[in-house]
């Protein structure tokens, strides 16, 4: 008598539940407003009134939710 053989079965299985599903990369919120960072390092920031996790990398443009903008460090963003 197998004690695993089941187990194996299963996991070779296509749709099995030990595949975790796959989602969809986050998209920007429809009220986004186009940030381009002028800083020298990467930073993180948390939109004050969302709580998103924005990750900007030094010259890079991340669409920020219109909400979040007013808690913004202004003089790190060319807000576009």
């Amino acid at each position: 008598m197998s004690c695993c053989g089941g187990r194996r079965r299963a996991a070779r299985t296509p749709g099995s539940p030990s595949q975790a599903p796959r989602t969809p990369p986050p998209r920007a919120p429809a009220s986004a407003v186009p940030v381009r960072y002028a800083g020298g390092h990467a930073i993180v920031l948390r939109g004050p009134a969302t709580g998103r996790t924005y990750l900007f990398d030094a010259g890079a443009e991340v669409p920020v939710d219109a909400r979040d903008l007013p808690g913004l460090p202004a003089t790190l963003f060319d807000v576009r």
